[in-house]
Parts: C-alpha cells; structure tokens; sequence
C-alpha cells in the first residue's frame, strides 16, 4: 500500500495497529455470534443513565493509576524506564494528533472489549462466576499490554471493567469506561501543562480517594437492588 509505505516509525506502528485493531474486532465479533453460549445483551437506557458516573469512574481510576505509576518510578525506576520506552512507541511522529486519539481512544477499546470482555469473559461466565472470570480475564488483559508495569493496573481496570460489563450495560457499558480512562490520560496529560494544571490534579487526585469507592460503592448497591428485584 502506497500509504503504508510513507509511513515511518511510530505512524506507521499507530495505523497499522488501528486497522488491526478493526479487522480484529469485526473478526472475533464473528466468531462470538456464531459460538456464544451465553445471551448478554446490552443496555443502552442503563449506559446512558450511568454514563456520567463512568466517566467520572474513569477519571478516578487514570488518577489512581498515575499515583501508582509515580510510586513505580520512585521505587523500580528501572522498569518504570521499559514502560516509558513502550509509551512512547504509541506516540504519533508527524501524523496528525487527532490519528492518534482515534486509534487510542476509539478504535483500541474497540477490540480489548471484544477480546476480553465480550469473548473472553463471556465464555469464562459459561462455567464461572463473576469475579472469577473477571479475574482471568483481566489477567490475560494485563499480559496483553506486553510489559509489568502496564500489566499491573491493566488488569485491575480488567477487573473492574469485568464487573461494569455484567451489572452495568453489557459491551457497551464496558466499552464507554474503557474510551473514557483512554481519553482521560490524554486529558491529564494536557491538564498538567498548563498553568495551575497540577494543583487542579493534586486536588483532583484528593477528591479520587473518594470518589471511586464512593461510585463502585452506588453501582454495586444499585446492582444488588436490581438482582433482589429479578
């Protein structure tokens, strides 16, 4: 292809991995309708009345995770070093921004969703329950990522990403969480390159320590309402 080939470096890696991306998806979507077992359909009045907490859920968790990263780099700066080394390969080098925040933010989630959750996660709930298939899943999200730093908080966001798409809208309750926390480290990003930005994410790291028990603490009441209910 004509403009894959004038692509260098990371441009090309970014849109190499966005049509991947897609192929993949469309792909393992295939194959979930013709082999699953198990109807999840989704909700979308329940995405949408929860779509506000999302966000706000995805904002907590990417402050939890930069608290983690900076413990990281404080205590094993070396492999704080590998993961810089891989973020940065995700990077755009003379594309537009906007390719980047596509592949990233829409088009990624797209597919770890399928993967994880709508294929992987389903077929582990034929035989397991919640938390336990949340947890594999998860695990086989972190090692996906392709080093431990990543990992880590990978597959904790599995895990709870697990969690929202059983009680919380299915595919696309998990997918609005995932393009959420993927735009809110570009946003954080942003936030604190501008003047006064780190004291609004000091602050914001404050309020997280709240709010995100505060958020799983109102879902999970709500999701066992809604099962005493059924």
């Amino acid at each position: 292809m004509p403009f894959m080939s004038a692509l260098q470096g990371n441009d090309r890696l970014i849109v190499l991995s966005g049509c991947v991306d897609l192929i993949g998806f469309f792909l393992l979507y295939l194959l979930y309708v013709i082999f699953r077992k198990r109807e999840h359909p989704t909700q979308p009045n329940l995405v949408r009345k929860n779509l506000g907490r999302m966000f706000l859920l995805a904002i907590s968790a990417q402050i939890y995770t930069g608290i983690f990263l900076g413990l990281v780099h404080h205590f094993f700066p070396v492999a704080y070093q590998d993961y810089e080394s891989s973020i940065q390969s995700v990077h755009c080098d003379k594309l537009p921004f906007l390719v980047e925040l596509v592949v990233i933010v829409v088009i990624a989630p797209l597919f770890e969703e399928m993967c994880f959750r709508v294929f992987c996660f389903d077929l582990l709930r034929d035989g397991w329950s919640v938390w336990v298939s949340a947890c594999i899943s998860g695990v086989c999200f972190g090692v996906f990522h392709g080093n431990a730093v990543q990992g880590v908080y990978a597959f904790l966001c599995g895990v709870l990403i697990g969690y929202i798409y059983e009680y919380n809208g299915g595919w696309l309750g998990s997918y609005s969480f995932h393009l959420f926390y993927n735009f809110n480290n570009y946003l954080i990003v942003y936030l604190v390159k501008i003047p006064y930005g780190k004291i609004v994410y000091v602050i914001l790291g404050i309020v997280s320590m709240f709010m995100l028990p505060v958020i799983l603490g109102y879902l999970i009441k709500n999701d066992k309402k809604k099962m005493r209910d059924e």
